[in-house]
């Protein structure tokens, strides 16, 4: 069952031994802001990473006589790009920071139509300007930013909503909450809690794709 953020409201509120009706000062736009907190940590550990985590596909029209093209509104990190050859045929394009724009080529098909590209102003701009309409011309495969949070019947992003991960931002949100409120007192013992889960969700991200251990070596018989 997807976890919601009241769902982890309520356990945070448990944890600082308080109630939803009788918060003091951990009130729930504080908390909602600590759990966003932890959730946008965990995605900027993953973001580091940059493989296989928080990983989406979209596609963009090629417009005729536009050099432009808009990026995903949600991109962090580009996987690759490729350009849509055929009806079903998509080949990689290729970044060029040196591109000078301007120039225009009639698109042939295979490599010859395939343009260059770099980024300006948060769009991708090609290199040499299209002069052919395509329909789904450009497809991006990247790593997103997850969307926020922003009423208490939100799920988590699917993606962050692991164990370990709810863990994790369970207790860190508590205590960014107990610290605020107690700022020379001693810190209670749950919070090791959060250490122990940061090193497993550190853990957990870094092995998403399990690198394959060979016993011997490929040139032993």
């Amino acid at each position: 069952m997807p976890t919601t953020r009241l769902a982890l409201q309520a356990e945070i509120y448990g944890i600082l031994q308080k109630e939803a009706t009788a918060f003091g000062l951990f009130t729930p736009t504080k908390v909602n802001a600590a759990i966003q907190d932890s959730l946008d940590y965990i995605a900027a550990k993953m973001l580091r990473v940059g493989t296989a985590w928080l990983t989406k596909r979209a596609f963009a029209n090629i417009v005729a006589n536009t050099q432009a093209v808009a990026l995903p509104t949600d991109l962090a990190l580009i996987n690759f790009i490729k350009k849509k050859v055929s009806a079903t045929d998509y080949m990689p394009m290729t970044f060029d920071e040196n591109a000078t724009g301007g120039s225009t080529v009639t698109p042939g098909g295979g490599l010859a139509g395939i343009p260059s590209y770099h980024i300006v102003n948060n769009a991708l701009f090609l290199e040499p300007i299209p002069d052919t309409s395509i329909t789904d011309g450009i497809l991006f495969e990247y790593v997103a930013f997850p969307a926020a949070l922003t009423a208490d019947a939100d799920n988590l992003p699917s993606e962050l909503d692991k164990a370990a991960f709810v863990q994790y931002a369970k207790w860190r949100a508590a205590k960014q909450l107990y610290t605020m409120g107690n700022q020379h007192g001693a810190p209670p013992a749950w919070m090791q809690y959060e250490q122990e889960w940061l090193m497993e969700v550190q853990t957990v991200i870094a092995k998403r794709i399990r690198m394959p251990s060979y016993k011997l070596a490929f040139n032993t018989y």
